[in-house]
């Protein structure tokens, strides 16, 4: 680490200790903010804080919470901007911290991968000097390949599922297929303390409002109640004959509710630990056969009712209980018996919301959309649209006036309830999270998987569009006034976006080529893609209605073009083919083939006279005018994947695949 390492370690380790845990704070007392400025973004600070055995990557993180300090905005050398780079510093900390804590020598690779796209001075600064300094073998991404920090994503902890958070907002608690509970303190991230007890994997968490207990469901059948103050068992509930499925807890702490693959659903006194009273469907014994299930049809149907989800109404006098095989039972507590049940649109009902003061429920059963009833009718009043891919867990903000609820397509989405419009979409790249939970001030989200990921749920002021596709961006287009962006993906969407406040118009969302290929006509008004029922639309950037259909191939379509007089469409095709249409008559003029050439690309020159072709190694100059090819250049050793045309029309640029 140079020099300042050299003279860190000649001190004493007390010196050490010192030094590096008071510097940042007595710099901010003092108000050295320059100083303190550059403490926080000197690499050798970083590792030597990092590398100390009493400190470590969170002593490090709460360093850049100093300068939030309210009197530090009073002070000359305060400097905003400055600031804003520590909060990207410390953003990538905290991504990385799960990392480090393990493996600080991935420290420069961690900081590299998130903050190379930060075209800060004192950034580009950190990590010159982290290139410098770090003289052990490390990856060195040469592009931003990690998750920025200024995005939704906040942290990332070694936990698994589900989770739960305690009603204060400072503790979360996980459970893991190891047969523990994990407490983590929510704001560093560190854990507290690890629960063990349970026999098998743990498959559900709740936590009593008055934030007493700790209550854990298992596929041992047992149910454990933990003081949260000792973390020692104070009740062990047992009944179930198979896994506990579910759990709730009623508003005022006394009864906790349970629900089993035994089909039954229990209630417990949280005073006595005495089990209260047991209902639903308890007629199997053993599981069905595939044969037997087939066989019995409806009755069949009726006896397979595990217990995935529940929510207790706040009066504790009904309990919403999610099923597989579609099925959602409003059970009236107190006579023990069914006051409706309503069917869902995919098998698994393995999540719940309840929004008492609307009298509505939510539920996630791994269709495409969420579906909402009226807790007086049964009947369903509200459906929220935007996967493409089956919802699998939810979770209703604290005021009841907002849904949050992750697919299978990667994507978690915000939803105002009361409009029924979407407030903003983040991606994830994890595709089994199971559980969600909010924290009290619905600020941050909790999802559980193969890790717990904190996220914020503040609009993302880093990323361009508060709404995404759902998969990669394939395609993407500007008008030629620079006003609009138009987006494909392979989630079978084109997107129309407003470039100067960010907005999205409108989606094409219905029979798309997925990841089409874009153009525009010269005048900036329509937009060419492919459908999936091979043919090429032209759009109305305006008003998204369709202007014209061009139709009569057979394959994917991989790019197209359009001359500068707007008069000729050119499409190339995955059977390496091209074909010229005229856009005014909708007819399509010429056909070229290459056969197993490998066309992969398309240019126009501006004369409007000339196409260019990527055809493997080569690139074809084609006439417009004669339909005949040109010339032929052989241009690189792999395959040309890129071709385009400068302003002039004399040159050519091509990239490739680079050589094996």
């Amino acid at each position: 680490m140079g020099e300042f390492a050299d003279k860190l370690a000649a001190e004493s380790p007390a010196f050490q200790r010192a030094y590096l845990g008071s510097l940042a704070p007595s710099l901010i007392k003092s108000g050295n903010l320059e100083k303190y400025y550059q403490t926080l973004t000197d690499f050798n600070f970083i590792v030597a804080k990092i590398n100390h055995p009493e400190f470590g990557v969170q002593f490090l993180i709460k360093d850049y919470d100093l300068i939030e300090d309210a009197d530090t905005l009073n002070y000359p050398e305060y400097n905003s901007e400055k600031v804003k780079s520590l909060k990207f510093i410390q953003g990538a900390l905290r991504l990385s911290a799960h990392i480090v804590a393990v493996d600080k020598r991935q420290l420069a690779s961690q900081l590299q991968g998130r903050l190379l796209d930060k075209k800060i001075p004192e950034i580009q600064a950190l990590l010159k000097q982290a290139k410098q300094q770090t003289s052990v073998p490390w990856l060195c991404p040469f592009t931003p390949s990690l998750t920025p920090p200024g995005g939704h994503l906040l942290r990332t902890l070694k936990g698994e599922k589900p989770v739960a958070v305690t009603p204060d907002g400072k503790q979360l608690i996980s459970g893991s297929d190891d047969d523990t509970l994990k407490v983590w303190n929510l704001e560093t991230g560190e854990e507290i303390v690890t629960l063990t007890g349970h026999t098998k994997f743990i498959t559900a968490i709740a936590v009593t409002p008055d934030g007493k207990y700790i209550v854990s469901g298992s596929g041992d059948n047992t149910i454990r109640v933990w003081d949260i103050n000792t973390n020692q068992v104070v009740f062990t509930l047992t009944g179930h004959a198979n896994a506990i499925t579910a759990l709730a807890v009623t508003h005022n702490s006394q009864w906790v509710i349970s629900g089993s693959s035994d089909t039954t659903i229990k209630i417990w006194d949280l005073n006595t630990g005495n089990e209260l009273c047991t209902f639903g469907n308890a007629k199997v014994k053993k599981p069905l056969s595939l044969q037997s299930f087939l066989s019995e049809g409806k009755k069949g149907f009726d006896l397979i009712d595990a217990v995935f989800s529940l929510a207790v109404t706040p009066d504790a006098k009904q309990v919403i209980a999610g099923y597989d095989y579609r099925t959602i039972r409003v059970w009236n507590i107190e006579s023990k018996t069914q006051v409706f049940y309503c069917k869902c649109e995919a098998p698994l009902v393995g999540s719940l919301a309840l929004a008492a003061n609307r009298n509505l429920f939510f539920a996630a059963s791994g269709a495409n959309s969420i579906q909402g009833w009226s807790l007086d009718s049964g009947k369903e009043v509200l459906r929220l649209e935007g996967h493409t891919r089956g919802v699998t867990t939810i979770a209703i903000t604290s005021d009841e006036k907002r849904l949050i609820f992750y697919a299978y397509d990667k994507t978690l989405k915000y939803w105002n309830i009361e409009t029924g419009q979407e407030i903003f979409t983040f991606k994830t790249d994890t595709e089994n999270i199971t559980s969600i939970a909010l924290t009290p001030d619905d600020k941050r989200l909790i999802s559980g998987s193969s890790q717990i990921k904190i996220w914020s749920l503040e609009p993302d002021k880093e990323t361009p569009f508060v709404t995404q596709h759902n998969d990669s961006v394939w395609n993407l287009a500007i008008t030629p006034d620079g006003k609009k962006a138009i987006s494909s993906s392979w989630d079978k969407s084109l997107k129309v976006w407003e470039l100067e406040n960010q907005k999205e118009i409108f989606t094409f969302n219905r029979n798309i080529q997925p990841g089409t290929p874009i153009v525009l006509t010269p005048d900036g008004k329509q937009v060419i893609f492919a459908t999936n029922n091979k043919y090429l639309t032209v759009r109305d950037l305006l008003t998204g209605e369709e202007f014209s259909q061009l139709s009569g191939y057979n394959e994917s379509v991989i790019a197209l073009a359009v001359t500068l007089n707007g008069e000729k469409l050119i499409s190339s095709f995955s059977d390496d083919t091209f074909k010229v249409w005229d856009l005014k008559s909708r007819q399509e003029l010429s056909s070229k083939s290459y056969y197993d050439w490998k066309l992969s690309d398309i240019a126009i020159n501006p004369n409007s006279q000339q196409v260019i072709c990527a055809l493997y190694e080569f690139i074809a100059v084609h006439n417009l005018s004669n339909d005949k090819e040109s010339f032929l250049i052989e241009s690189h050793t792999s395959y040309v994947k890129a071709v385009a045309v400068s302003p002039t029309g004399k040159q050519i640029i091509s990239a490739s695949n680079p050589s094996c």
